[in-house]
């Protein structure tokens, strides 16, 4: 015999029983979803960024597709916006502020401070000294010094062309440009000649021949370029409020 009391408990029990029709169904954002026709044929990743990655491995892969089955049949929408999501994630990873851009365009120059002048006929005359594996220290080739100086170069002018042109900053990167692509070829000739004459031990007269093979030739040129990319980088840095110490000599001066 059921009691009023129990009788009460099952009716309560049964209004507040959960139903399975109406429990939600949560979806983890991350990787697309894409419907199981949608299939891909690759394991190289679609885009990458710092903020979102879309491996193509996120895709369900088919390995048997029906002949006459097209082998991509992602929609032609579907298509256009991966492709405009993936530019605009590449432009903002390139696009670099104006100090960046100040740094790499103007600073870096400094990397060529005293070409065909006495500040590098001083460090080629004063090589420094570096670590051996054996723990002691000996003097770095002239050969090894120049080809470090090559690398430093061809970076940085590298990383100079990668920036984006706008009307804002078009004077200063192009003449950047034409002043590090004046110097390495000579770098990658004259100096390394010079280079190889001081390791092998060539005679004073060898070496002074070459020092002014270099300065008739390049020096002029240089200093030109260097003078138009201070003209271009010093209202840009202005603009900005950039702060800069120009025209700061070092000893040896060039």
């Amino acid at each position: 015999m059921t009691t009023p009391a129990a009788a009460r408990s099952a009716r309560e029990a049964h209004l507040f029983r959960p139903s399975a029709r109406r429990t939600r169904h949560y979806v983890m954002r991350g990787a697309p979803h894409i419907s199981k026709w949608r299939e891909l044929d690759s394991q190289t990743p679609i885009c990458q960024h710092p903020v979102m990655e879309i491996p193509a491995s996120s895709f369900k892969l088919r390995a048997n597709v029906p002949v006459g089955r097209k082998r991509f049949p992602i929609s032609k929408l579907f298509t256009a916006f991966l492709s405009a999501a993936c530019v605009c994630l590449i432009s903002s990873c390139e696009k670099a502020t104006p100090e960046q851009t100040f740094a790499g365009a103007v600073i870096k120059a400094n990397l060529l401070s005293g070409f065909a002048g006495n500040k590098m006929r001083y460090q080629l005359e004063h090589p420094s000294a570096i670590m051996t594996p054996s723990g002691g220290t000996a003097l770095m080739t002239r050969k090894a010094f120049v080809g470090r100086a090559i690398l430093q170069i061809e970076e940085s002018n590298q990383k100079t062309k990668g920036i984006g042109e706008t009307d804002d900053n078009r004077q200063m990167l192009q003449a950047s440009i034409a002043l590090f692509d004046y110097v390495l070829p000579v770098y990658q000739n004259e100096y390394s000649h010079l280079a190889d004459l001081y390791d092998q031990g060539a005679e004073r007269a060898e070496l002074e021949a070459v020092y002014k093979a270099i300065t008739d030739k390049y020096l002029g040129g240089y200093q030109e370029r260097w003078d138009a990319l201070l003209a271009a980088g010093k209202p840009y840095a202005k603009r900005h409020d950039i702060r800069v110490s120009w025209d700061v000599q070092t000893s040896p001066s060039p």
